[in-house]
């Protein structure tokens, strides 16, 4: 056929394709799943929360040159993830990685323009994530009033180690792949019947400006004649080609 050309054509071809369609998506649910499970390493995710007192409510620091509590906090967040903190995370814990590489690791955030900082880490170790998340935390209380002149910040709970992988999902991986291979195998079904020239159909013919002058219609089983009255006249048939020759002698 030269190509699709309905909505209803669409429907029929799919429904008579379906089959395709649905191994294709389970295929490729397959190969996501197997892929995620074997070759994607978890990954474990940890916090630990720090308490900003407000400057006014810390003693000896009421001259300070800071505009608001809030710019003292964006500062804290800087200050987290930067190398002189993270260069001594890494070597109290004899860490096998930069502090780039280490910053990538963690993610240190103001909750809600709150007082409370949230330091997360996430790593394939589960134990290694809230380690580094409590070390980093205490590195940074240990290094503030040398590098702040100045100590309003407190851990209001430590990391503890989390054993539960927030990734890969393997459920959702596989959902959207078995969704993205219904699209492909649509795709396909769609493609073969465009490339496909075989002529089946009455339309068929009609396509390609080719006047049907007649059908035949298909014979069903109910359609056929008995097999015994097929029998009586193969042996009728037998019996005149007998008799015919006879008469020629």
């Amino acid at each position: 056929m030269e190509g699709i050309k309905s909505v209803k054509e669409i429907i029929s071809v799919l429904k008579k394709r379906l089959l395709l369609i649905i191994f294709v998506s389970i295929g490729t649910g397959a190969i996501s799943g197997f892929f995620t499970y074997y070759t994607v390493a978890p990954k474990y995710q940890t916090s630990s929360d720090l308490l900003v007192a407000k400057v006014g409510d810390v003693e000896g620091v009421g001259d300070l040159d800071i505009r608001t509590n809030m710019d003292l906090i964006d500062t804290y967040v800087r200050l987290i993830g930067n190398p002189v903190i993270l260069n001594e995370v890494i070597k109290e814990l004899n860490l096998s990685m930069s502090s780039g590489q280490l910053s990538g690791h963690i993610n240190v955030a103001n909750q809600d323009s709150t007082q409370i900082l949230t330091i997360t880490t996430t790593d394939t170790d589960p134990e290694r994530a809230a380690l580094i998340t409590n070390t980093v935390a205490n590195v940074f209380l240990e290094k503030l009033p040398e590098l702040m002149q100045i100590n309003n910040v407190k851990i209001l709970n430590e990391a503890t180690v989390n054993s539960s992988p927030i990734s890969p999902d393997i459920a959702v991986n596989i959902g959207i792949a078995v969704a993205l291979g219904a699209i492909i195998g649509i795709g396909l079904v769609l493609l073969i019947e465009f490339l496909d020239t075989t002529v089946r159909t009455k339309t068929d013919i009609e396509r390609i400006n080719i006047k049907v002058i007649g059908t035949l219609s298909n014979i069903s089983d109910k359609d056929r004649l008995p097999q015994s009255f097929m029998d009586s006249l193969k042996s009728d048939r037998r019996q005149l080609n007998v008799t015919s020759t006879k008469t020629e002698f």
